[in-house]
């Protein structure tokens, strides 16, 4: 799943169409992602236009958040309604430099897990992104933070047995933490 919906307030009118390395910022998280997954969800604005798509992308869903820029927890409610595999990994379409192995790493870990997310650690606490989610337990989890105000992305996280992945486990897949580097401001595109 590729979270793709933001309102791009710190760097309009949308980052992620910005040109990066030639094309559009959001089709290197798309082509990571298609990699090492069957089906891809994107994740897009409830009122936006169909996003372009890399030629090279197969089986693609679009799903639409439910409420206008309402934040990445609603969006991550509308892919886990589109999502149909046991799990799911998440995605922002601001993160170019996704590692395959490291999400390849990634999806063996959650396959053999019993928790309900796996997540990479940094700076003492697990990241919602990239992270593998258990859809059946994340789906009510999430819906009900939905319903209750929430819309931090981090929240997810808080209210799901987590198996963390360390530094050190990350490390050995992405030795460069490129898995860290996103795009928020113009000048984060250097």
């Amino acid at each position: 799943m590729i979270l793709a919906g933001g309102a791009s307030r710190r760097f309009p009118p949308n980052k992620l169409l910005e040109s990066y390395g030639g094309e559009p910022l959001f089709w290197r998280a798309v082509r990571a992602a298609d990699e090492v997954c069957d089906r891809l969800v994107v994740v897009a604005p409830r009122n936006a236009a169909e996003p372009a798509l890399p030629a090279t992308a197969h089986s693609v869903v679009i799903a639409r958040d439910a409420m206008v820029d309402q934040g990445p927890l609603v969006g991550l409610a509308a892919g886990l309604e589109a999502a149909r595999g046991e799990w799911a990994l998440v995605v922002g379409g601001d993160m170019p430099r996704l590692a395959v192995a490291l999400l390849r790493a990634m999806i063996e870990r959650a396959a053999a897990s019993d928790a309900d997310a796996v997540a990479l650690v940094a700076d003492g606490r697990a990241w919602p992104m990239p992270a593998i989610l258990r859809v059946a337990a994340a789906r009510p989890a999430v819906d009900d933070l939905v319903r209750g105000g929430e819309r931090r992305l981090r929240a997810c996280l808080d209210s799901l047995r987590v198996e963390s992945l360390d530094e050190d486990w990350w490390r050995e897949r992405d030795g460069e933490a490129a898995w860290r580097v996103d795009v928020d401001r113009p000048a984060d595109l250097v």
